[in-house]
């Protein structure tokens, strides 16, 4: 049943997203046509840019309004009541918006990265970048070993804990903030806050504690392995403040979703 949650929930919001990416993508080839043609386009390069970068920005914010209003509209808001009288459980109904928004937001980013590769390659400097690419990975290779392909991994995975952080942080607050009978926007929005502190109070109690328990105080932040240590301790209690949002979410959801 999860996987028909999911397949329902891309199919509902691929309506939004695969336009807009042909829309980008169809702007960016246009400009490069241009660009080989040399042909001086009736708008200025600066409008042209302009509109570029502000149709990036919009694509960004888009993904995410659009996951956080899904989540909302089909648990939270008028079509609540139908969505949680399926033979599935409040779990699933909640990963299945985070799979979903969280594909969405990667997704968005490859195209903008593929627009991005594509102008770049009409000036004649994509080979660089890719001799560049490999003269940093090279060097980390060189400088830390194997560590280096970890320190790799670990920032790829911590985009994807990051994602997911972002999008359970809101449900979160959004469920938080449904608990209560009137101004659940209001109170969903001093929920967000609320967690944000509590988030970042976290964090720091947890880099203190590590440098003064088991690293011998501030003197581990001129250790030569600092980096990784500190990325370590960032991936780790991000996973855990994810998950904690993500329990949060499924216990209101299932226990004490108010839909008064």
């Amino acid at each position: 049943m999860l996987a028909k949650l999911i397949k329902y929930e891309f199919k509902s919001t691929m309506r939004i997203f695969l336009p807009l990416y042909g829309v980008i993508l169809g702007f960016t080839l246009i400009r490069k046509l241009l660009d080989i043609l040399n042909v001086e386009f009736f708008f200025s390069d600066g409008i042209l840019v302009t509109t570029y970068v502000l149709m990036t920005i919009g694509i960004i914010a888009l993904t995410f309004i659009v996951g956080i209003l899904r989540f909302y509209k089909n648990i939270l808001g008028s079509e609540g009541y139908l969505m949680n009288t399926l033979p599935v459980k409040s779990w699933q109904l909640v990963f299945s918006k985070l799979f979903t928004s969280v594909s969405w937001f990667f997704g968005s980013m490859l195209v903008l990265l593929s627009s991005v590769l594509i102008q770049l390659n009409s000036k004649g400097i994509l080979e660089d970048i890719w001799k560049n690419g490999k003269l940093i990975w090279d060097s980390l290779l060189l400088e830390f070993g194997w560590q280096g392909g970890l320190l790799l991994g670990e920032l790829v995975l911590m985009l994807i804990i990051y994602a997911c952080y972002g999008f359970l942080m809101v449900y979160c607050a959004m469920a938080i903030g449904h608990l209560f009978n009137s101004n659940r926007v209001i109170y969903s929005f001093v929920a967000y806050i609320g967690l944000y502190f509590i988030v970042q109070m976290i964090s720091l109690l947890t880099m203190v504690v590590y440098g003064f328990g088991f690293a011998g105080g501030l003197a581990f932040l001129e250790r030569g392995d600092v980096g990784m240590t500190l990325l370590t301790i960032q991936l780790v209690s991000s996973l855990i403040i994810s998950v904690a949002f993500y329990m949060v979410t499924n216990i209101i959801v299932k226990k004490r979703l108010n839909l008064e």
